[in-house]
């Protein structure tokens, strides 16, 4: 039950979030941490990252997300991803 829960909250996550693609800031972020937090969407794990974002103005901040990824392309330690993000609270972040 726990993690239909989760699923259920990472799908609102993806509505609550879905006008960050066309207003959120463009960003690339460094992954710092990967964690599988054991959910599955269309048969794709939601992974917790730990990023270090930089945005293109201001200066670079820490940040967590929970995203649905490719289970064929799973970012890894280091890696280096696209995001937007909400600049009036940036807790709000969608990988693109």
């Amino acid at each position: 039950m726990d993690q239909i829960n989760h699923g259920l909250d990472v799908a609102k996550q993806y509505t609550d979030y879905g006008n960050l693609n066309q207003t959120g800031m463009a960003a690339t972020a460094d992954v710092l941490s990967i964690e599988d937090t054991g959910t599955l969407i269309n048969y794709n794990p939601v992974v917790r990252l730990k990023l270090m974002v930089t945005p293109q103005f201001g200066p670079a901040f820490e940040q967590v997300a929970e995203t649905a990824v490719s289970k064929i392309a799973i970012p890894r330690v280091g890696d280096k991803i696209n995001i937007k993000y909400n600049p009036a609270n940036t807790s709000q972040i969608l990988v693109v």
